[in-house]
């Protein structure tokens, strides 16, 4: 097959348009829409990805990386990247979806991102293409609840935001190094105007060593790194996205109806159900109050009675120089472990697993400050100070 949900690819109208201009490999990346009726805009956006996407060519990477989280973004590049490939076999390249499963997400999107996987192994395997989806957990000494109740990290914050790395980055890094023969290009679905440090985080990105043109972004790891950052939507409008997942996917056969009915219309942000790092979680909030939803409020309310029972510092440990520390009492991570699994069995839902609290209780016995359990002849912590780790 030579597209997906059919065995032709159709050819595009030759029209005086901007796209008859571009180069082979992107117009028969643009067959495969055939004869769709897209506004100027729509048309000039997918042009730009898809020239985005024939730059990585020119750089002869031979994988090509999709992070995916599940969201409107990352779905759009894993679509445009399998349809650019199809359209050109003669680019010798795998293609990897790499999902990195925190096992906090909320559960509505993993469900969704769960579905467009198994659709995306079939898909990629019905088109012939060299695609695989990874998942990636943390290992289980870096996993959320075994940092937070075991070793009594603080909820994250912005002076201290211990998750990303340690749930989502590390794991797709730990993959990519064990599959150390490749030269990855690693493609996101990072835009321009999803936020203010997001547009910043771009903009240093390109003074330090990217090449930023109108419609392209490209960053080159480390030295001696063998990946480098792509990101081929990084100039659509958030309405292009919706407007792509809407009326041109489905009609390419993609099942975006789930995902697009999960956002309901509204700039959702998607995360774990206990992010910190926002003050009020509004995309929970809007999630529960749907229909067949209502019991996520129980994590909703859970989340909040975590982030305030650990910020207050009358649950914090005394440091063995006498200073409040960051840790959070022991006492209190008992009580919200005991809090958590009841949790888990009331809803019928796995929040925590068995290892994760075998890891928890093996902290919980260390003879460390953090435990409280070291204790000098006049009652002082022992142990030397250490930074979190």
């Amino acid at each position: 097959m030579t597209a997906f949900g059919s065995t032709e690819l159709p050819i595009l109208p030759q029209t005086p348009s901007f796209e008859s201009h571009a180069r082979e490999d992107v117009r028969r990346a643009l067959a495969a829409f055939g004869d769709m009726s897209l506004d100027a805009e729509m048309r000039h956006v997918v042009v730009q990805a898809f020239e985005s996407l024939a730059g990585v060519a020119d750089r002869k990477h031979d994988r090509w990386v999709v992070t995916y989280s599940g969201g409107k973004d990352s779905t759009t590049v894993a679509i445009l990247a399998s349809i650019f490939l199809v359209a050109n076999p003669e680019y010798v390249v795998r293609l990897d979806v790499v999902y990195s499963d925190t096992l906090m997400e909320m559960p509505p999107l993993r469900e969704t991102a769960d579905a467009m996987m198994t659709y995306m192994k079939t898909a990629f395997e019905r088109a012939g293409l060299d695609a695989h989806i990874r998942v990636v957990v943390p290992p289980v000494e870096d996993r959320f609840w075994v940092k937070l109740i075991g070793r009594g990290y603080p909820p994250p914050g912005p002076r201290f935001r211990w998750c990303t790395h340690r749930l989502k980055i590390q794991p797709a890094n730990a993959l990519l190094d064990r599959d150390g023969r490749f030269d990855n290009a690693i493609l996101t679905g990072v835009r321009y105007g999803e936020s203010v440090s997001r547009d910043q985080n771009l903009k240093l990105s390109c003074a330090t060593g990217g090449e930023c043109g109108q419609d392209y972004w490209y960053f080159k790891g480390p030295n001696g790194s063998d990946r480098s950052y792509y990101a081929p939507i990084v100039k659509w409008r958030t309405c292009k996205v919706w407007d792509f997942l809407i009326f041109i996917a489905p009609a390419l056969g993609w099942p975006t109806d789930r995902l697009f009915a999960l956002y309901g219309n509204q700039d959702l942000r998607f995360g774990c159900w206990t992010c910190s790092l926002v003050r009020r979680d509004r995309t929970m909030e809007d999630i529960m109050k749907r229909p067949g939803f209502e019991h996520l409020a129980e994590l909703h309310a859970f989340r909040n009675e975590v982030i305030m029972k650990c910020r207050e510092p009358a649950n914090r440990v005394q440091r063995p120089d006498g200073r409040l520390g960051a840790a959070v009492r022991v006492k209190v991570r008992q009580e919200l472990l005991g809090r958590l699994l009841s949790l888990q069995e009331r809803l019928g839902m796995l929040l925590i697993t068995p290892e994760e609290v075998v890891a928890i209780r093996r902290e919980w016995r260390k003879h460390t400050w953090r435990n409280e359990n070291v204790q000098q002849a006049d009652g002082t912590a022992q142990g030397r100070r250490r930074r979190s780790n």
